[in-house]
């Protein structure tokens, strides 16, 4: 069975630990559009194995926000709960498929750039891994809307992961969005990160 998690900060990959092993992931992150930067720091992901095909996902980061329109300022995004199911495997189909639904708790000590009118949102990302020839590409397509499915956002991601040590991983990631809600501008994520399995 394929059991590797990968940086759910950014981008995931159909990745789990494998049943009953913990994954850590740590990174920085950056949202940019041309009116602000928004920059985690650090953001951190516990996940935790059921069987071979399903995780159990936290999710939180800290948040600095610099604004062309106001003052900078600094709290907790979004914490995020999930489980993630693996349902196609690479040895098998040559490619590793995954879908992750995650919920998404606004914090009463967040950056004051986050919508009081979205308390909590609804993620359903779908993942896609192929390794080849020891590199490892991750692809995913990323959909967030709010519970009630006003003003939901897509967004593209495409990464990797280099091998460092037996339990260290380096991780890099990028996406933009695709479709963004109201008068929303596009955005550039970027992702650089360890991962790290005990």
């Amino acid at each position: 069975a394929y059991a590797q998690g990968g940086p759910s900060l950014a981008i995931d990959d159909p990745g789990t630990p494998g049943d009953g092993k913990w994954e850590i992931n740590g990174g920085f992150t950056a949202d940019i559009t041309r009116s602000k930067q928004t920059y985690g720091l650090p953001a951190l992901d516990f996940n935790y194995g059921v069987g071979d095909h399903v995780q159990l996902k936290f999710e939180t980061e800290a948040d600095l926000v610099h604004s062309m329109a106001a003052a900078n300022s600094a709290g907790i995004d979004y914490s995020k709960v999930g489980v993630k199911w693996r349902f196609v495997d690479e040895e098998k189909s040559g490619i590793a498929v995954s879908i992750y639904p995650q919920l998404g708790f606004s914090s009463p000590i967040a950056a004051a750039d986050h919508h009081p009118n979205a308390p909590i949102q609804f993620l359903l990302p779908v993942e896609v891994f192929k390794n080849i020839k020891g590199f490892e590409i991750m692809g995913e397509l990323h959909g967030l809307a709010r519970l009630d499915f006003h003003g939901d956002q897509l967004e593209a991601r495409v990464g990797s992961r280099i091998t460092l040590s037996k339990k260290l991983k380096l991780m890099l990631a990028a996406g933009h969005t695709l479709r963004t809600p109201g008068d929303d501008q596009p955005s550039f994520t970027m992702y650089l990160g360890m991962q790290y399995t005990p």
